[in-house]
């Protein structure tokens, strides 16, 4: 949620000793990005903030359940939103990502919830899971054009912010910090 990206960027950034992000745009307006012209809607916010000229490198779609006025089970839908979102990336000569949950089933927890669609229209999808011993896996379930990489694993660490809460209460961010992969033949 909104609430707590601040917290998790701070985090970040304390973390990894960075002072400040100048490049790094959030917006908290969800936009219905399947609607007609979602596009031209997205693409003027964007310039609205950002010069002509300038170079737009990644936007971020978080999530589709946020920006979807559709059903994503039905492939109609989703096609509506990947083609405003391929429309944006044009545009800009950008990447783009959205951030999709996973099913509720069983045979589900593997995949984006809903229309098949959704993997089959990427060019790449990641997977990012949290297993029984807390330890997260970050692994590719679909690299279009090249090789899928080899999982990456971490863990979440708790960082201090020097914030407090209108309580008085010490606020604290989260970071994934990397570990090594689990030994060979270990199984959840």
């Amino acid at each position: 949620g909104h609430y707590g990206l601040r917290q998790r960027v701070a985090a970040w950034c304390r973390h990894h000793g960075v002072d400040r992000i100048d490049d790094l745009l959030i917006t908290n307006k969800a936009i219905e990005a399947d609607a007609p012209n979602a596009a031209v809607t997205i693409i003027r916010a964007i310039r609205e903030i950002v010069p002509d000229g300038e170079r737009i490198a990644y936007i971020i779609l978080d999530t589709v359940a946020a920006h979807m006025g559709g059903d994503d089970n039905l492939t109609r839908d989703s096609n509506k939103l990947l083609g405003q979102l391929n429309i944006v990336a044009s545009a800009f000569s950008a990447g783009v990502a959205i951030i999709h949950h996973v099913g509720h089933s069983a045979d589900a927890k593997a995949r984006a919830r809903g229309s098949s669609n959704w993997k089959a229209a990427v060019d790449a999808a990641i997977l990012v899971s949290k297993k029984e011993d807390k330890r997260i896996e970050i692994c590719s379930t679909k690299m279009k054009d090249a090789e899928d990489p080899k999982p990456l694993y971490g863990r979440l660490q708790s960082v201090p912010l020097g914030w407090v809460d209108e309580d008085g209460e010490e606020i604290k961010g989260a970071v994934l910090v990397e570990e090594e992969a689990p030994p060979e033949g270990q199984t959840e």
